[in-house]
């Protein structure tokens, strides 16, 4: 007989994408389009799911993924 651990986790493949490039207003240094931002997804066979973020400045460096507050 098969004694149940009450887990129910399963696991699938993921397969990360990144969507396009946002260009956007940086808030470092204020200058329109140069802030880069994009959605990371997880792909997989359940669906897509937004797994994170990413932006940097093309201008000054400056990412709000690497900052608690603006500068």
């Amino acid at each position: 007989m098969d004694e149940d651990d009450g887990d129910k986790t399963t696991h699938e493949p993921l397969t990360v994408h990144m969507g396009d490039l946002r260009p956007t207003r940086c808030a470092r240094c204020g200058v329109d389009g140069q802030l880069l931002a994009a959605t990371i997804y997880g792909l997989a066979g359940s669906g897509s799911r937004v797994i994170g973020g990413m932006a940097i400045c093309q201008g000054c460096g400056w990412s709000p993924y690497t900052a608690m507050t603006l500068p």
